[in-house]
Parts: structure tokens; C-alpha cells; sequence
């Protein structure tokens, strides 16, 4: 998988989350070198080599949104909470309990963030019956032209979804959006792009657009109606 990078209209909130990246790196180093009156110089100069050689794996997953990051975190989660548990039960240190916390508090915002259809879309790969995916077939028009192109919506969250395509579209193109299982017309702005493979075609992470009050209570509408349809899919798949 790719992302174009350097068109993704999010730059200011990509630049944040690589800020927080960078600052519970740093408070997991402080962290070790404060610990380091509990191990010997050896061990805490061995901690921090596979620190620095996982973080800099970790970079590479946050900078090119591979999905191997949710992997890479939780053992970040696992290793944070073992570091609180001693801090609490073992060393006793009030600063090492509130560091852990701070890092896990931090880690938390930074994930929240990537957890949108524009960074990290669900795309559900392993269900090859498209009866049971949980996804809707739309058709889209971009921009002012009047040619129609199918596609799929297969993820939607936070105002924000993800549509599956076989046409190359530019970063930045607005999409006029429709699907025949409901009639609530939509508007969407391109906000990244994925490459998995030409086979399976691009996934665009989208932005809706409201012009009034009005268009956004039919968006809601809209996706109070696609989490039911998924509901629905999910049921019908295990009975």
C-alpha cells in the first residue's frame, strides 16, 4: 500500500500527528533513562538500542500509514502498561507512574487522530461475497461532468469515508455521490489516495462537505443507515 503524502489536504493534522509521535518516543527514552537506577548500565544500554530500532520501524508506519502501525502500537500499549504496573507495585515512583500515563494518554489522542477512513479506510478484503461486506455500491460524478462511475463506499466515520474505485482520480476532486439503496445525494472532496493493487482498485479517502444544516442532518441520516445495512450483513453472514 502507498499514499500520496504530499497532496493529503490534512498536511496540518499529519504534521500534529507526527509531533505526537516524536513526543511519546522522547517520553519512553526519559522514562528508560530514569529507570536506569533500577537496571544495570548494561541492560538500560540494551533497552534503548531495540527502542531506537523499533521506533524507527514505527516511524516508517506512521509516515507511509502502513497498517502494520495498529501492530506496532499495541505492543507500544503492552509495553507502557508493564512499565506502570512496576512504576506502581515495584519501584514506587510517583513520576514513572505519571510518565507512563502521560505516554499512554498521548499515544491515545494520536490514534484517535489516524483512526479515520482518510488515513487508515476499512476495506473488508477477506469477505469475497459482496452480499456480506459491509459496504454500499454508489455512483459518483466528479466534479461538473455528467459521466456516471460506479464504485463502492466501504467505510464511513467521523464525517469522513472511504470509496472504492477502478478510475484514477486527482487528490482534491469533489465527488457527487448516490447509491440506489437510499436517495440522499452526497458531496465529498478526494483527501487521499491508496494503492493496493490495480486489480482491486484505488481507495480514496473522502471529506463530506456541508454547505447547510440541512445537508449535514441528511449525512446523518445517511450514515445511521449504513452502520444498520453493515449490521445487517454481518447477522446474515454467520446464520
Amino acid at each position: 500500500m502507498r499514499i500520496n503524502i504530499d497532496k493529503l489536504r490534512f498536511k496540518k493534522d499529519f504534521d500534529r500527528i507526527r509531533i505526537l509521535h516524536w513526543v511519546h518516543f522522547l517520553l519512553i527514552l526519559l522514562i528508560t533513562f530514569i529507570e536506569v537506577k533500577y537496571h544495570s548500565i548494561f541492560s538500560t544500554f540494551i533497552r534503548i538500542f531495540i527502542i531506537l530500532i523499533f521506533y524507527k520501524l514505527f516511524f516508517q508506519t506512521v509516515r507511509n500509514l502502513f497498517y502494520t502501525y495498529f501492530s506496532f502500537l499495541f505492543v507500544v500499549y503492552v509495553y507502557l502498561a508493564i512499565g506502570l504496573i512496576q512504576a506502581l507495585f515495584i519501584y514506587h515512583n510517583r513520576t514513572l507512574v505519571d510518565l507512563n500515563l502521560l505516554t499512554m494518554i498521548i499515544l491515545s489522542v494520536e490514534c484517535y487522530m489516524l483512526s479515520s477512513p482518510i488515513y487508515f479506510p476499512r476495506v473488508n478484503w477477506w469477505i469475497y461475497d459482496f452480499r456480506y461486506r459491509h459496504d454500499l455500491p454508489i455512483t459518483i460524478t466528479v466534479g461538473e461532468g455528467n459521466n456516471e462511475i460506479e464504485g463502492r463506499l466501504t467505510d464511513l466515520r467521523r464525517y469522513a469515508g472511504c470509496v472504492l474505485l477502478f478510475e484514477d482520480l486527482e487528490i482534491g476532486s469533489v465527488l457527487h455521490i448516490n447509491t440506489s439503496d437510499i436517495a440522499v445525494p452526497l458531496t465529498a472532496e478526494v483527501m487521499s489516495k491508496h494503492v493496493y493493487s490495480m486489480e482491486r482498485g484505488l481507495s480514496y479517502g473522502v471529506k463530506f462537505n456541508f454547505e447547510s444544516p440541512k445537508e449535514k442532518k441528511r449525512f446523518d441520516y445517511f450514515s445511521r443507515y449504513f452502520k444498520k445495512n453493515g449490521r445487517l450483513k454481518l447477522s446474515s453472514n454467520f446464520q
